[in-house]
């Protein structure tokens, strides 16, 4: 097992949502401005005590939760970083696949899923380019933590 370079990873956008966990329905575009990105995928805590078990607390996984952070350096134009800034706006969700390689290699590997964008800030320093901080929550079951790209 090898270790992954950053920078070896892709973000992809979709404004055609998944219809499945497959990847069915999105058509990917690589969202190449991006400078990092950090992803994270959680299960809530459910804790309970019973009777039966003597009042031990108990606690099982509950609601599945799945988030993507993503900074980029803004580039007027360009079709994802606005796709991303409507979304916000009109209330509607995107498709993103966070990939360790090329999504059409067949042999990359990540997860895919429909996200609502609930952030979308810009710093705009005087003597630096100016940088996109955009936060997404899963929006629906069509997310897949183990999606192989098609070939």
């Amino acid at each position: 097992m090898s270790s992954r370079a950053g920078k070896d990873h892709k973000i992809y956008i979709s404004t055609s949502l998944l219809t499945d966990t497959s990847g069915t329905g999105a058509t990917w575009v690589e969202f190449t401005p991006i400078e990092s990105t950090d992803s994270e995928i959680a299960r809530e805590e459910v804790t309970f005590k019973t009777r039966e078990n003597g009042g031990a607390e108990q606690t099982l996984g509950g609601t599945l939760s799945a988030t993507q952070e993503m900074n980029w350096a803004y580039l007027q134009g360009d079709t994802e970083a606005e796709a991303i800034l409507d979304a916000i706006v009109a209330d509607s969700l995107i498709a993103i696949a966070d990939m360790d390689g090329d999504i059409t290699s067949g042999s990359a590997k990540g997860q895919i899923g429909n996200y609502t964008v609930t952030s979308y800030s810009q710093s705009k320093p005087i003597d630096d380019v100016v940088t996109v901080t955009a936060s997404c929550k899963l929006a629906d079951a069509n997310f897949n933590m183990n999606y192989t790209g098609a070939a």
